[in-house]
């Protein structure tokens, strides 16, 4: 941390403005011109990670070359020692994040939305997606000489050009604020313009309410939320805000892209339209919007151009399309359109991908794992076995994992041998709760291992009693809606998971 006085690369420091998991912005003063510049510095312990230094220059590259009122400039970007810097326009207000978000007047909120909404489009016509539009990354500059408060994006710092095949994020890691991601985020796709957009109406929800779409402490609870629930009323929320605004709210966050709006800017305008046609309580949006010109029917290996008849989405080199109505095996969603919006079902077209989610349909997709019925309490190799349900055992804080959203659970430990590791079976309603789950696992520890001639998928995860594994049952019909957990008995044993593992009887 740099204090004030300090001089860095000639810049003298004068306060901390703000400080994130890769670095800190200083308000400085430039070393050779009479103006205040916003200089953003990454961590030191950061200047030996290639990957993190990669990122950090990326941002400059990219934003350097926007050009537009309501993004902020960059102006140079340098080393010095162990420390990375990039000098940028320095907005003389605060984000909004901190806004109390029902005292944000709908008006207020939607002309913040449009200001960003034609910052985006000028990005997606120059190539550039942001990735991580929320409103810390909005900053609102304090009106001054009749000027009115200015909107800026900010904080490029994961965006990348939209035909960078070179990702600077680790593979599977998910760098976006999940409380604004979009399913093709969650779910790995391909990203163009229109993840932007979903980005944006979170954030415009988080305006009006105070909270996001699907706020939760449980990270899986809100990928779950993004992925397959529908959007939540804001009229609920919020009596004062028209039906009309909560049916351009579920477009544009419908779940499939395609289902959204042709731009941010035409979000935006639908949103304004909303609130005026409710009779007072929008004024119109005044801000300068970027205009974006119609849009060419072109090959689809552009994915940021919403065709009139869209395409479907490139897929990224060595990533299957799994996209979220089929490919998140369980989760089939009917987009059911009604006069209020969109409304979301599960469909049972797909019956064999789902269970009952009771502690019965564990011990029919494992006989010869768990017991029969709860009264029974013996399971694999004599273990002693306790069953739970959500209500009587909520979370699993002890190993630190989150397990979404189980229905069913039975614990097991102490084999025959009293030395076999402790194992755990969750029941979920389908598939892609566990799907959910295993969006939080690091994909750098996934590896595949025959038990009885069988392939499954499995995680290596860190437990307090010693290195655990998770196993999944993706591929398969009467199993793709349970989770297998197993790990050493205490933190004393030294125990193989993976080899008594290999040993137990899954496969059925």
């Amino acid at each position: 941390m740099l204090r004030s006085g300090e001089v860095l690369a000639d810049f003298v420091i004068e306060r901390e403005l703000g400080r994130g998991g890769m670095g800190s912005v200083y308000l400085a003063q430039h070393p050779r011109l009479p103006r205040k510049t916003a200089l953003k510095v990454l961590n030191r312990e950061l200047f030996s990670d290639a990957e993190s230094r990669a990122r950090f220059d990326r941002e400059a590259d990219l934003v350097a070359r926007l050009d537009h009122p309501n993004i902020v400039s960059i102006y140079d970007r340098g080393a010095e020692g162990e420390r990375l810097w990039i000098s940028m326009q320095y907005v003389d207000g605060t984000d909004a994040e901190p806004l109390p978000g029902r005292e944000v007047a709908p008006a207020r909120a939607v002309h913040i939305i449009a200001q960003v909404a034609g910052a985006l489009d000028y990005a997606h016509s120059c190539g550039v997606l942001h990735r991580d539009v929320k409103p810390a990354n909005i900053l609102l500059e304090r009106p001054a000489n009749g000027r009115p408060e200015r909107v800026v994006l900010t904080d490029f710092g994961i965006a990348r050009l939209r035909d960078d095949a070179g990702h600077l994020t680790r593979t599977g890691t998910f760098t976006a604020t999940l409380a604004f991601a979009s399913p093709e985020q969650l779910s790995g796709e391909t990203l163009d313009a229109r993840a932007d957009q979903y980005s944006l109406a979170c954030t415009l929800f988080r305006l009006l309410t105070g909270s996001g779409p699907y706020a939760s402490e449980h990270p899986a609870v809100v990928m779950q939320g993004h992925l397959y629930d529908a959007p939540p009323s804001l009229s609920s929320a919020r009596p004062d805000l028209p039906a009309a605004l909560d049916r351009v709210m579920a477009r544009a966050m419908a779940k499939r892209p395609q289902d959204r709006f042709n731009s941010c800017v035409e979000f935006a305008r639908a949103a304004q339209q909303a609130l005026s046609d409710s009779g007072g309580s929008g004024a119109t949006v005044t801000a300068p919007m970027y205009e974006p010109g119609p849009a060419p029917r072109i090959a689809h290996t552009d994915p940021t151009v919403r065709t009139a008849d869209p395409a479907p989405l490139p897929v990224e080199k060595g990533r299957s399309r799994t996209w979220l109505f089929a490919g998140i095996a369980a989760a089939l969603v009917t987009a059911l359109a009604i006069a209020s919006g969109i409304l979301f079902a599960r469909s049972g077209a797909d019956a064999e991908q789902h269970s009952s989610g009771d502690h019965a349909s564990i011990w029919r997709a494992f006989p010869q794992m768990v017991p029969v019925t709860t009264s029974r309490k013996e399971g694999y190799n004599a273990a002693s076995c306790k069953s739970y349900l959500p209500k009587d055992r909520p979370t699993d804080s002890d190993d630190g994992l989150d397990f979404g959203r189980w229905t069913a659970q039975w614990e097991c430990e102490s084999g025959g041998n009293y030395k076999d590791p402790t194992f755990r079976f969750y029941a979920y309603n389908s598939s892609a709760d566990v799907r959910a789950v295993t969006a939080l696992l690091d994909p750098n520890k996934k590896f595949t291992e025959d038990n009885n001639g069988r392939s499954y998928t499995n995680y290596r995860v860190t437990s307090y009693w010693g290195e655990a594994i998770v196993t999944v049952f993706l591929d398969t019909k009467h199993q793709a809606a349970f989770l297998m957990y197993a790990r050493p008995k205490s933190s004393s044993d030294k125990q193989d998971v993976v080899g008594w593992w290999k040993k137990t009887a899954l496969d059925q």
